[in-house]
């Protein structure tokens, strides 16, 4: 019979520990990528927001700043313990043209909304759009600008209606 040394058992205990708990040390926020299929699901917008605040940058493939949402999402959007403050998302509008619609935008440039418990605020187009600046609206800069009520996404039988060519009007 072969006794392991206490240090040998001790260190195997120690490195699956650091193995199992090292995610969750250096959690942080990724940017994600909505899309029509994908925003309402995630965001939860209109319904209420359980899955936290969202800063959502929407554009074209060109106005988009990725490189200042990478670096949003990575500074900013977590607290030191690796919880998430906020959610940091891109929607590409020439992929998306539902979301275009539904929130009046033009594809050409990027406009940046926070939602926020079932309403939205829109960044001030004014304002730098640097990574420090975001943050800062997202984390509470937001209630210097209108609260906006979210637009409720179309339902299956409106979207059916519109690709039959058809509007309430002529049921």
């Amino acid at each position: 019979m072969h006794l392991q040394h206490p240090e040998d058992v001790h260190s195997k205990t120690l490195r699956l520990a650091i193995t199992l708990l090292m995610p969750v040390a250096f959690v942080h926020s990724t940017v994600h990528n909505l899309n029509d299929n994908t925003f309402e699901h995630d965001t939860q917008a209109s319904t209420g927001a359980t899955t936290g605040d969202w800063l959502v940058a929407f554009g074209s493939t060109e106005s988009l700043k990725l490189s200042t949402f990478e670096s949003l999402a990575a500074e900013h959007a977590t607290d030191e313990l690796g919880g998430i403050k906020f959610n940091v998302a891109v929607v590409n509008l020439s992929k998306s043209p539902e979301l275009m619609e539904r929130f009046r935008m033009q594809g050409t440039s990027q406009t940046i909304l926070l939602f926020h418990k079932g309403s939205m605020f829109e960044y001030p187009a004014s304002r730098p759009s640097t990574a420090a600046s975001l943050a800062e609206f997202a984390l509470g800069g937001y209630k210097e600008v209108p609260t906006q009520q979210v637009p409720k996404e179309k339902q299956w039988w409106e979207k059916m209606l519109q690709t039959l060519g058809l509007g309430k009007k002529e049921l």
